[in-house]
This record gives C-alpha cells, sequence and structure tokens, in this order.
C-alpha cells in the first residue's frame, strides 16, 4: 500500500448471462468497480493544511506516436481513423478554480507529455515546472497524453492545494479516468472526495498515514521508480502534520500508525479510555460545540471536539443518562462507545 484508497468491485451473478473469464468493468456490464478516495482539508489553517495528495499507477499506453489506422471499408469507401496514446481525463467537477495543482511523474520525461500533447486540437492543458513535474489548469476536464513505450507501470503523484476562503463543511469532487487510444474506452477510474473539516478533527488520521508512510519508504530501494515519488509524498504529508498543529519529526516509521517507535509499548500520546456519563456539553461565545465533560465515580475528564455528529450523539447521551467510554489521545477522542442498558 502506497497510498490512502478504497476500492470495490461487484459481480451480477446469473446462471443465463456468466461473466466470461478474462472480462473486466470495462468489458462487462456484469462488473462495476468503484475506486474511492476521500482526503481531508482543514479550515481555515495556512496552505499546507489545504493540501491533498493522492498516489495512483497508470498503465502506459501500447504505443508511442499517432498512427493511422485504416478500417475495413462499410460500403466501398475506407475509412482511416487515427489512434493515439492513451489519455488521462481529469473531471474537476466543483474544484475551487483557484487551486494549485501538480502531477509528478518520478520517471517520465514531461517534455515528452508536451510533445504528445501537441497532437490535440486543443489549448495546452498543462505547464512544465520540471522534468517530472507539470502544473494543471482547473476547469472543466483536462486531458493528458500518457507514454507508452515503457513495460513498468508510472506511478504519479496528485498534489491539490485548495485556495483560502474554502469553508467546514464543504466537499469537492475530482474524478480521473485512462482512456483508451485505442477503443476509446475507459480502462481505469478513480474518484477523489476532499471534505473540508478542522485541523482537531483530521490531525491524528494525518499522523497514522505519516507514520505508515515513513515505515513503508523504508522498504522501497532507491533504485525503485516509486523511491522519489514516496520521498515528495512523505515530505508533503509532514508539512501537512505541523500546519494541522502537529510534530512531524516527532512522528516514527511504524507500520501499525502509531507514530511509536517499533517496539516501544507505552507513550504519552499512547490512548486512554475513559467511562462516564455526560456531565457538561461545552459550546464557545458565538454558541459553537467546543468539547464535553464525562464524569464517573472517579472524576471527571474532558474531551475537545466540534464535530455536530458527535454533539448529537453526546447530547442525546446526557438526556438519557447512558454511560459511555471514550478512547482518546490526550483531549482528542478517537473512539466513542456507547453502553446499551
Amino acid at each position: 500500500m502506497r497510498g490512502r484508497h478504497q476500492c470495490l468491485v461487484t459481480e451480477i451473478f446469473f446462471e443465463p448471462d456468466p461473466t466470461q473469464a478474462g472480462s473486466t468493468p470495462g468489458t462487462s456490464d456484469n462488473l462495476a468497480q468503484r475506486n474511492l478516495t476521500i482526503l481531508h482539508s482543514d479550515n481555515p489553517g495556512g496552505p499546507d493544511s489545504h493540501r491533498v495528495m493522492h498516489t495512483f499507477e497508470l498503465k502506459p499506453s501500447p504505443i508511442k506516436q499517432a498512427v493511422a489506422v485504416v478500417q475495413p471499408p462499410s460500403v466501398k469507401i475506407a475509412a482511416v481513423r487515427e489512434i493515439g496514446p492513451d489519455e488521462l481525463m481529469l473531471r474537476w467537477y466543483n474544484l475551487p478554480p483557484a487551486s494549485e495543482v501538480t502531477l509528478y511523474f518520478s520517471e517520465v520525461d514531461t517534455a515528452e507529455m508536451a510533445q504528445l500533447a501537441r497532437l490535440r486540437k486543443s489549448p495546452a492543458a498543462f505547464e512544465i515546472l520540471d522534468k517530472h513535474t507539470i502544473k494543471l489548469k482547473v476547469a472543466g476536464a483536462t486531458w493528458l497524453p500518457i507514454p507508452g513505450g515503457r513495460a513498468l507501470h508510472i506511478p504519479a503523484l496528485l498534489d491539490i492545494q485548495l485556495p483560502d476562503g474554502i469553508v467546514y463543511g464543504q466537499e469537492f469532487k475530482i474524478s480521473a479516468h485512462q482512456v483508451s487510444g485505442r477503443t476509446r474506452r475507459i480502462i481505469g477510474s478513480f474518484e477523489f472526495r476532499i471534505p473540508v473539516s478542522k485541523a482537531g478533527l483530521i490531525l491524528d488520521a494525518e499522523v497514522r498515514t505519516l507514520s505508515v508512510m515513513k515505515h513503508i519508504i523504508t522498504t522501497i530501494p532507491n533504485a525503485n521508480r516509486w523511491y522519489p515519488l514516496m520521498q515528495r509524498y512523505v515530505e508533503y504529508l509532514g508539512a501537512k502534520v505541523d500546519a494541522l498543529g502537529g510534530n512531524a519529526t516527532g512522528v516514527y516509521p511504524n507500520p501499525d500508525g502509531s507514530g511509536r517507535p517499533p517496539g516501544e509499548k507505552g507513550s504519552p500520546e499512547q490512548r486512554a479510555s475513559f467511562t462516564g456519563r455526560v456531565r457538561e456539553l461545552a459550546y464557545d461565545c458565538q454558541g459553537a460545540f467546543v468539547g464535553l465533560v464525562l464524569e464517573s465515580c472517579n472524576g471527571r475528564q474532558s474531551f475537545r471536539s466540534c464535530d455536530s455528529a458527535v454533539e448529537k450523539l453526546f447530547h442525546r447521551s446526557c438526556m438519557d443518562r447512558t454511560q459511555l467510554t471514550v478512547l482518546s489521545r490526550g483531549d482528542r477522542i478517537q473512539e466513542i462507545i456507547v453502553h446499551c442498558c
């Protein structure tokens, strides 16, 4: 795993219409695939806290340059069709146009992409930042040629920095599709969603990701095509953790995502557990929910939260006098267990 990703494939099984061996979601209506990535941005925060990154792979095009192919004659006239390289289509949906978006390819020369892009009869959709990085325009849909002639898949890092002015509760959507230059069919896709949240709600997830990715990069040989990309990815993740109020240098590589040195059992940041009933709900001067107090026979414990769903849960528990267990790191809530009567 070299990124945060969820994939679901479903099959409709119906004996009179069997799924043939070798079928894919692109060739069979019995199969469907959904690739979804959900990454959070901070609000308001600084530039690095507005940054979201996603790693993925592209399948190289089977051909390097566009070629003319003569199709079988339909009547008396043979049709000539031009077949070009596969393309990556990015659909921006409601992503703010002021967003800064870059794509990094660790082993693709962007000059080759620019040369292939000239084959399209449309304005340039990107500008070259360096030998392996391009900057994309956010408008409608963007088409990028995928260089061919390679035996291995092409790793890529999509980096999106949202502009100032985004608001808590907003959600932005992007989708990416690899389109075959030969058949003009979509042969691979993923969807990217960016909910705008708050630093206190997303810091722990970013720390876990940083800890795991720091571990993963130690397993990749320096000469591997993924290594420079993962170096950049880990650097961006660290900057985001710092921007959210964490300490990236204090996050150790660990496959369990704890951020502790491997083998270390105890830590001040280890999850704590407190069981009790809701004693108080806390609100700021503007009426926004900011936290709560649990009480038991052993004392009280305060927790921070600004999530409306959490507020509703605790308010109901307060009214019903339901006993709860809160698992936390410091005063930040990790999990809530409701004890039913």
